[in-house]
């Protein structure tokens, strides 16, 4: 009977689980609205102060600790959504070249040792939770039903970290070396023509 509960409890628990992530998803549909609603009403924006526009970059980005000059570089690049968000994922790793107009790779870092490093440590936790789950029917343990899904949830986790840290060190690699502008880039500026030098 104790049994039933946990599995009727666990099954409560992936439901929440699934209602939680068709929220997220449904969330970030709106959010994707909204963020086109703003950029268009901003690059069309006249007679903004340069306060305003300080702002409207940092809400571009999502991010206060991005240089407006790095900002407005990466909007001329293609598919510049993805590349805005792969620099503010992975600013603590690159930086911006002011004499090349480039992103690079802070030196003291290597974007391809954290790749191999990362992709390694989620491998080794994914094969930890492969080699209990297919352990545990042939290898008693002493643990109810719950205890064996923790014990074999809790490898994945790590990995799902890893594979997080692998994702953002691999779109950072291409993104330093994959800086493709538009043959005619599309202006980065609002309407109000406000030179953003007058403000960095």
């Amino acid at each position: 009977m104790t049994q039933i509960f946990i599995i009727i409890g666990v099954i409560s628990t992936l439901g929440s689980l699934i209602g939680i992530a068709y929220k997220i998803y449904s969330t970030q549909q709106t959010s994707m609205r909204e963020e086109y609603e703003f950029a268009k009403a901003f690059l069309t924006e006249n007679n903004l102060h340069p306060f305003a526009l300080q702002k409207g970059y940092q809400a571009i980005a999502g991010s206060k600790d991005i240089d407006l000059k790095v900002i407005k570089y990466i909007l001329e690049l293609k598919d510049s959504p993805k590349a805005l968000r792969t620099f503010v994922a992975a600013k603590r790793y690159l930086d911006f070249d002011k004499i090349n107009k480039r992103i690079i790779c802070k030196e003291k870092y290597n974007l391809q040792k954290m790749r191999v490093a990362n992709i390694t440590g989620a491998v080794f936790f994914f094969g930890l939770a492969f080699i209990q789950l297919f352990l545990m029917p042939i290898v008693e343990i002493n643990a109810n039903i719950l205890e064996k899904i923790v014990l074999i949830l809790s490898p994945c986790l790590y990995a799902f970290f890893f594979c997080r840290r692998f994702n953002m060190a691999d779109n950072a690699k291409q993104l330093v070396e994959k800086q493709t502008k538009f043959d005619n880039p599309p202006t980065t500026e609002p309407a109000s023509a406000v030179n953003i030098r007058q403000i960095s």
